[in-house]
């Protein structure tokens, strides 16, 4: 690698990932390290790493799209002062960033080269464009949403109990399975008769009791495929 190219990776490392300002990074090039660049050359700078990172960016892109499960999430962030969202799509081997112009379903519909396999997701309707029988909501966010339920009075505050007690036992019972001590046929088979007996005639018996207009919209279960583990 030339010193030239070094330098640039560096550059793109401070105002991409550190999200530093132009001028604090020229500033911190020369009383750092000595080196004296001008506010043109630094973006010269970053447009050739950008240049340089381009091809495997896109490798990237249509390597996640083609994973049979993959996660994705977003955060706000700044580019060159304007307000931006950044999407997540995770794999185990390899992760891909994308930056939107806001968080709307289009947006992020754009970032998948395809739709395929098994989304993990938060509960949002950003991902609509993405059948329900092939996603799974994050257990975190769901939990919390029961969390949530429980801390209400009345039946709502009693269903999300039920809920919180039966995620605890599908998530024991998911590490039996993925340690090898019980199979994925009799876990599915005990979740589903637990949601059945528990928690589908819950919501049916609280249905019919009065409860408050904001409990009302909440207390319903995503579609079961949507909670496999």
């Amino acid at each position: 690698m030339t010193e030239s190219a070094r330098r640039a990776g560096f550059i793109a490392l401070l105002t991409g990932d550190y999200n530093l300002g132009r001028r604090r990074a020229v500033t911190l090039l020369s009383d750092l390290l000595g080196i004296q660049i001008s506010l043109g050359a630094l973006s010269e700078a970053e447009a050739k790493a950008s240049e340089a990172v381009a091809v495997p960016v896109e490798e990237a892109q249509k390597y996640v799209a083609n994973q049979p499960v993959k996660n994705s999430d977003a955060t706000g962030w700044l580019q060159e002062g304007n307000a931006r969202t950044v999407w997540t799509i995770a794999t185990p081997l390899v992760t891909f960033f994308g930056v939107s112009l806001d968080g709307t379903m289009p947006k992020l519909r754009a970032l998948f080269a395809k739709v395929c396999g098994i989304l993990i997701t938060d509960r949002g309707t950003q991902f609509g464009f993405w059948a329900m029988d092939k996603r799974q909501i994050c257990w975190a966010h769901l939990i919390r949403k029961f969390a949530s339920f429980a801390e209400r009075p009345g039946p709502a505050g009693q269903l999300g109990e039920n809920l919180l007690i039966c995620s605890q036992a599908m998530i024991h019972a998911w590490h039996r399975v993925r340690d090898g001590t019980l199979s994925r046929r009799k876990f599915e088979k005990s979740i589903g008769l637990a949601i059945e007996r528990h928690l589908e005639a819950g919501v049916g018996k609280s249905s019919t009791t009065p409860m408050p207009l904001s409990a009302r919209s909440d207390v319903s279960l995503p579609d079961r495929p949507a909670c496999r583990g």
